[in-house]
């Protein structure tokens, strides 16, 4: 089961708020098994302060 891969969708919308995204990525990354790619769905244009909290995150 070693070779199983985990990727995890996220989709953020223009009314996100940038600290629960940050909170929900931090928590992705605090998991036992860390997922293999976290792609990140944009669903429509995202303000700028959110994006910046997407492209800031440590993952």
């Amino acid at each position: 089961m070693n070779d199983l891969k985990i990727s995890v969708i996220m989709s953020i919308y223009k009314s996100d708020v940038p600290e629960y995204v940050r909170i929900a990525l931090d928590s992705l990354l605090n998991q036992t098994r860390l997922p293999d790619e976290i792609v990140i769905v944009a669903d429509g244009p995202v303000p700028a302060k959110l994006e910046q909290e997407v492209q800031s995150s440590k993952f």
